[in-house]
């Protein structure tokens, strides 16, 4: 059974690897930040990203998902339902 520490370490790694790609610092990120909207990031950036969490968490991010992807929160769902945590 997952344990609420590993999700806590996975969300605390997709805001780092968001903050890296968004070129922000990771506490600036609340779960509802929007990374186009609030962060400036441009498609290029946003693709970078998902490839980034595609080869992190060992998942294939479906591209109907791809617009979704725009906070924390969103990602994490995403990303929690692919790898099944």
């Amino acid at each position: 059974m997952e344990t609420t520490a590993m999700n806590e370490q996975r969300l605390a790694r997709i805001r780092v690897m968001a903050a890296e790609h968004l070129e922000v610092d990771p506490e600036t990120l609340t779960m509802t930040t929007d990374f186009a909207r609030d962060c400036g990031a441009d498609s290029l950036v946003l693709m970078d990203f998902r490839a980034a969490l595609e080869e992190e968490f060992e998942v294939t991010i479906a591209q109907q998902d791809w617009d979704d992807l725009l906070t924390l929160e969103r990602v994490y769902q995403v990303l929690a339902d692919l790898a099944g945590w």
